[in-house]
């Protein structure tokens, strides 16, 4: 048996054993794996190659994500110094603007680059003795309005332009310091924010507008309209409207998880997100605006929860909760008004979870309930058509709310 390569496995113990013909057969040239191939003893320009090629067995399975083409090639055997030649898989971008990408293989091991081009238009590694993984992330093409200040910002006016804001987001363009004004009502399904890293850190502008939020087959553990927000991020004149149905741990209506030392601020915005958490686990949580934070500035001024919270099993809380060590939280002129409450929750409070720690400051003022939901925090109000005869001077007019000496307007109705 000649020239032959056995690519797969085998075992054995007997006396008799061998590679391909047993104890009392003859092999010439043959070999257990790519890598150990045959070498031709003649050189071919100072260069050593193989007197018969072996072709290489495994796969490269090439995965892209966001707006990008790839096209791949597998070279021909080639020489890596101190090692037998191997063979070279390349990878070139014919559209679209690459992020970043992952090459692992079959276990989970990254896979170091042979080179690329100057522009990362193309790259090529050595392949091992496994199936190989490549993901290949691209840029969104956003914004296409706006240069991102505040006089000047950009602009979302599609479900399509918040599907790539939120791509781009995810993949770790923060827009820090840039500001960004939703122009139209829409409906969308795609959370903005991967990790804390990779977190909106600038200013969201609703103006007034509704982002309708729809996902129903939610697993991870954080999700919200903004999974991930962090640095100095204000998000203000907006209304979310829309269900979660997770079996993760915290279904937020605005805002999922923050990163550590950041300093967050909520103004003039309306949550009417129905919220339902499925999962198990002691921190599961529904909440009107904002799931888990530590080691945060938190401000939330003027803002309304009118939503609704059923299926969780352990905590609701209409605007923050969890607050982790290290938190400063301030509430001010908000109401917590729920539409129905469908909810079996041992842990819940009006407007931030109960069992805060010595190392964190929470500051209700001027809040108040139409509800005496778990711990009320705040007062308790009734909501009438036309305005009390004690309901006070104006103190701020937020937009959406205004806030009285001894009470709040929203949405046509005063609530003292």
């Amino acid at each position: 048996i000649r020239h032959c390569t056995f690519y797969g496995t085998r075992s054995s113990s007997h006396s008799q054993d061998n590679l391909y013909a047993g104890d009392h057969g003859k092999e010439e040239n043959c070999y257990d794996g790519f890598n150990t191939g045959e070498w031709d003893a003649a050189n071919s320009n100072g260069k050593t190659v193989y007197r018969d090629a072996i072709k290489y067995p495994y796969t490269v399975n090439v995965t892209t994500v966001g707006p990008g083409t790839i096209r791949t090639w597998a070279a021909d055997e080639y020489d890596v110094t101190g090692t037998y030649p191997s063979a070279t898989f390349s990878l070139n971008v014919t559209s679209g603007t690459m992020n970043h990408f992952t090459i692992t293989d079959a276990g989970g091991n990254n896979i170091d680059l042979q080179g690329h081009a100057n522009d990362w238009s193309s790259f090529w590694f050595v392949m091992p003795k496994k199936n190989v993984n490549v993901t290949v992330y691209f840029k969104a093409d956003w914004p296409t309005q706006g240069s991102g200040t505040a006089g000047d910002p950009y602009i979302i006016g599609s479900t399509e332009d918040w599907n790539r804001f939120a791509h781009n987001v995810t993949l770790g363009n923060t827009y820090g310091g840039k500001h960004v004004k939703l122009t139209k009502d829409i409906s969308v399904s795609n959370p903005a924010g991967g990790s804390t890293t990779n977190s909106f850190q600038g200013t969201f502008d609703g103006d007034g507008h509704t982002l309708t939020f729809n996902n129903s087959d939610w697993t991870e553990r954080f999700i919200a309209p903004f999974r991930y927000v962090g640095g100095t991020c204000t998000i203000k004149n907006l209304k979310t409207a829309g269900s979660i149905s997770s079996s993760g741990i915290y279904a937020t209506g605005l805002i999922a998880g923050t990163k550590d030392g950041s300093t967050i601020t909520v103004e003039n915005c309306v949550s009417s997100m129905s919220l339902n958490s499925t999962g198990g686990g002691e921190d599961l949580t529904n909440t009107g605006f904002v799931g888990r934070i530590e080691n945060v500035t938190l401000n939330i001024r003027g803002c309304v929860f009118n939503g609704r919270f059923s299926g969780c099993s352990i905590t609701n809380t209409g605007l923050v909760a969890w607050m982790a060590p290290g938190c400063t939280v301030n509430i001010t002129d908000c109401l917590f008004a729920p539409s129905s409450i469908s909810s079996s929750s041992v842990n819940n409070s009006t407007y931030v979870r109960r069992d805060i720690t010595s190392s964190t400051f929470a500051e209700i003022l001027h809040c108040y309930y139409t509800e005496a939901y778990g711990w009320p925090q705040g007062t308790e109000v009734i909501a009438t058509t036309t305005a009390p005869r004690r309901l006070g001077a104006l103190t701020k007019d937020y937009g959406m709310v205004k806030a009285y000496e001894k009470g709040l307007q929203f949405n046509g109705m005063y609530y003292t």
